[in-house]
């Protein structure tokens, strides 16, 4: 696990590791307050189908899920699951006290895993030598 700053912002920083997405490295933040999954605009997007589940968010924007055939994170590997490409509706809130849209800012260029990973298993954020562990 690194720390990575926000595009932007150089004040800001959160903590991601790589994980192999379709047989691709890329680093993705580590959200454990997030309850979704959502793709950097520009990953792989030719490459991935729109899955059959459409739902609305809270603004009333369609919301289109993708579905990543295969995540392997650390020793843990997910088949067919659902994510959100930043951009396809996905509303950023604006912080008028930065003047930076941070949530835009991280999402748009970069991977954000939540709640979907971590479901039914056990993780472990080791902060002071920067180890990610699940099983």
């Amino acid at each position: 696990m690194y720390r990575v700053k926000l595009v932007g912002n150089n004040c800001n920083e959160y903590y991601a590791v790589d994980a192999i997405i379709n047989g691709e490295t890329e680093s993705c933040m580590i959200d454990t307050g997030f309850n979704g999954f959502i793709i950097r605009q520009d990953f792989q997007k030719e490459n991935v189908n729109n899955s059959e589940k459409f739902f609305k968010n809270e603004e009333g924007n369609l919301l289109i899920n993708n579905d990543i055939q295969t995540v392997v994170l650390s020793n843990v590997t997910y088949k067919k699951i659902n994510a959100v490409y930043s951009g396809d509706g996905v509303v950023f809130d604006y912080d008028e006290s930065t003047g930076l849209n941070n949530a835009k800012n991280a999402l748009v260029y970069q991977t954000d895993f939540g709640y979907p990973f971590f479901k039914n298993h056990i993780i472990q954020l080791d902060f002071e030598n920067n180890v990610f562990r699940i099983r």
